[in-house]
């Protein structure tokens, strides 16, 4: 597991399992039974392999995020992109950093990402800043 983000309002716990090209969800407002709720990045537990980009891929997500209204934000590093996730979903709704689901070119124009790595919230989710190899964006 290579990143955490906690949902106080609804007790979600995210983990990136990075190796497995994946976001896992669980409730755990039980800490000695969890509960699972969700699969970000693949569409079964047994598929582990990398797979090319789309709504539902990921490539090496390292850190996650929630924002003030409940999203999942996901750095997707090696597709070049950070991915939104509206509450209760496993699907994003939002794209920063590719024109689409299916295109990934690493780039350092204003508007694209070479490789995502990280993202923040200001406390009233007015701004992100996302850490993009050695430099830092502001949405």
């Amino acid at each position: 597991v290579y990143g955490l983000a906690y949902d106080e309002k609804t007790s979600t716990l995210y983990l990136c399992d990075s190796s497995n090209f994946r976001v896992l969800s669980f409730n755990v407002n039980n800490l000695l039974n969890p509960t699972f709720l969700r699969l970000y990045g693949k569409t079964n537990f047994s598929d582990v392999s990398q797979s090319a980009p789309s709504a539902t891929t990921m490539s090496y997500p390292l850190h996650l995020r929630v924002d003030c209204f409940g999203n999942l934000w996901v750095p997707v590093n090696n597709f070049f992109r950070v991915l939104r996730y509206p509450p209760g979903s496993s699907t994003p709704d939002l794209i920063w950093g590719q024109p689409n689901y299916t295109y990934y070119n690493p780039d350092f124009a204003e508007n694209s990402l070479k490789g995502p790595n990280d993202i923040v919230f200001t406390d009233k989710c007015s701004a992100a800043f996302v850490s993009d190899g050695q430099r830092i964006l502001r949405f």
